[in-house]
C-alpha cells in the first residue's frame, strides 16, 4: 500500500489542519487515501478548486 502524503499543522492543543493533494490522485488509490488520512485523526475533508 502506498502512503498518501500530508503535513499536519497543529494551531491549538488539539486542533489540527492536514494539507494534502486530493485523496486518489497520488501514487495511493481512493480508498487507501482515504484510510490513511482518517487514521492520521482526519473527521473531514475539504478540497479547494479553481476555475
Amino acid at each position: 500500500m502506498s502512503l498518501h502524503p500530508f503535513d499536519k499543522l497543529t494551531v491549538k492543543n488539539d486542533i489540527s489542519f492536514l494539507f494534502t493533494p486530493c485523496p486518489g490522485i497520488r501514487d495511493a488509490n481512493l480508498v487507501d487515501s482515504v484510510s490513511q488520512l482518517k487514521a492520521a485523526g482526519t473527521s473531514a475533508i475539504v478540497t479547494l478548486m479553481s476555475d
